[in-house]
């Protein structure tokens, strides 16, 4: 059997809709706290650190919760329909009442709100939309054109919050300091993004039903996940998933400050995220026909390589012109990254099954989705740290060169190092799984 379009499509909406919100809290978030509510970077950074840490915690607690659900409508699907306290609880974040008059209390309201939103409802959508395509369809084949779906409806989400968030944000409020030009936008991303993950819910069915050995449900959570850690290639997943999440995190709340307070102009903002995005775009349908002819490790070591050399590009970002340089290069190292670490997926989860006879799927997703998401977290940490040692002053308009310095060589350090220690990790892992019995296209085609 095979997935008709209608279907693959709706998966994809999932994507689609959870990222219009984690894009906009990611990228947006921090600036929003800075500059609206004028709070300090450092108490900024502080309070959204330990949300994120607990976000990582309720990814461990919620897996084995979630592998246990078992109703007539599926297994990971029915947690979609928590979509609606997630889009209602972002809306709130970017709302400022009447009684957010003090420093303490907007603190507290952004803590609780973005805990509420990221690491609990964000955490009950994101493990089993992840885990869902697994049981779709049981063909590979069409595992990894959901997987595409899923990978392409990121790079629109992303593009269209590039796109129309800052004309938004400008249109509703009078710059990007209204508190009404955030709220009003927030209200329309969350509209949307309820809309897709709904599309998501009605539009797929869960088909398949792993045959496993009875000793699954004899075996504890933490059993299962002392299996999964002895596993080589998931422990190197999960070390590529946070490195490239810190870069791609710390790059995503750090170049809106680099525009804004180094090139001096904020609506550069929306220039640079569309050529960003639509750079990541292209480069999601370029690699793959790089694959036919290198194995997926090489294609993961040039773009490690890529984002190690951006972070030296961005010493001659003097203006839009050399950051569009470093954004071209970082964005193709990204996405040649993020691509293919999620292809070694179905690898692990077949292994696992052959070798234990269990069928950890959902708690695969769950564990590398708790990687990237603490890479997230020491990312946005890193830039409020790194704005607070620079005496970042969020009421002015033309900040001290010390922070200006610290914004261009902090993505130096981060991108050049994490993107070296990537390099390092995806040469080892050169001959396994598929790469193993790789051979180019061309000489296929010769025998």
């Amino acid at each position: 059997m095979k997935l008709r379009f209608r279907e693959k499509f709706a998966y994809g909406c999932g994507e689609f809709g959870l990222d219009v919100i984690f894009c906009m809290v990611s990228s947006y978030l921090t600036l929003y706290a800075t500059d609206v509510l004028n709070l300090n970077v450092a108490l900024v950074g502080a309070f959204l650190l330990v949300p994120k840490i607990f976000d990582v915690t309720t990814n461990l607690l919620f897996v084995p919760v979630m592998e246990k659900m078992n109703t007539r409508i599926g297994k990971y699907r029915p947690w979609l329909l928590l979509s609606i306290l997630y889009c209602i609880t972002f809306v709130l974040l970017f709302w400022k009442p009447a009684f957010l008059t003090t420093q303490t209390r907007c603190l507290w309201w952004i803590f609780i709100l973005f805990t509420l939103n990221s690491p609990l409802f964000g955490t009950m959508l994101n493990c089993p939309y992840m885990a869902m395509d697994t049981l779709i369809i049981s063909d590979r084949e069409d595992q990894m054109g959901l997987i595409s779906y899923r990978t392409t409806m990121t790079e629109v989400a992303q593009l269209i919050i590039s796109c129309s968030f800052m004309p938004l944000l400008l249109f509703f409020g009078k710059d990007h300091r209204d508190a009404n030009g955030w709220f009003v936008t927030a209200i329309l991303y969350g509209v949307v993004s309820l809309i897709s993950v709904l599309i998501c819910f009605f539009g797929v069915r869960e088909r398949v039903r792993h045959k496993e050995r009875n000793q699954e449900n004899a075996l504890f959570f933490r059993e299962k996940l002392k299996i999964l850690w002895d596993n080589t290639m998931f422990r190197k997943l999960s070390g590529l998933q946070f490195c490239l999440f810190v870069v791609w995190q710390f790059g995503a709340c750090m170049v809106p400050y680099f525009v804004i307070y180094r090139l001096m102009n904020e609506k550069y903002i929306l220039v640079i995220s569309v050529f960003a995005l639509v750079v990541s775009t292209l480069a999601s349908f370029v690699w793959p026909f790089f694959s036919k002819r290198l194995p997926k490790s090489k294609i993961m070591e040039i773009g490690s390589l890529l984002i190690a050399l951006s972070g030296l590009l961005i010493i001659f970002a003097k203006n839009i012109y050399t950051l569009c340089i470093f954004l071209f290069v970082n964005s193709v190292g990204i996405v040649a990254m993020n691509l293919y670490i999620y292809s070694f997926v179905p690898e692990v989860n077949d292994y696992i099954l052959q070798k234990k006879g269990i069928a950890l799927t959902g708690m695969v997703q769950g564990l590398l989705t708790a990687f990237f998401k603490l890479g997230a977290a020491i990312g946005v940490f890193a830039v409020s740290l790194l704005l607070a040692f620079g005496r970042y002053d969020s009421t002015q308009t033309v900040q001290n060169p010390l922070v200006l310095g610290v914004m261009s060589w902090g993505i130096v350090g981060v991108c050049v190092c994490m993107g070296l220690l990537m390099f390092f990790v995806t040469r080892s892992m050169a001959g396994h799984g598929e790469d193993k019995n790789f051979v180019p296209q061309k000489k296929k085609k010769a025998e």
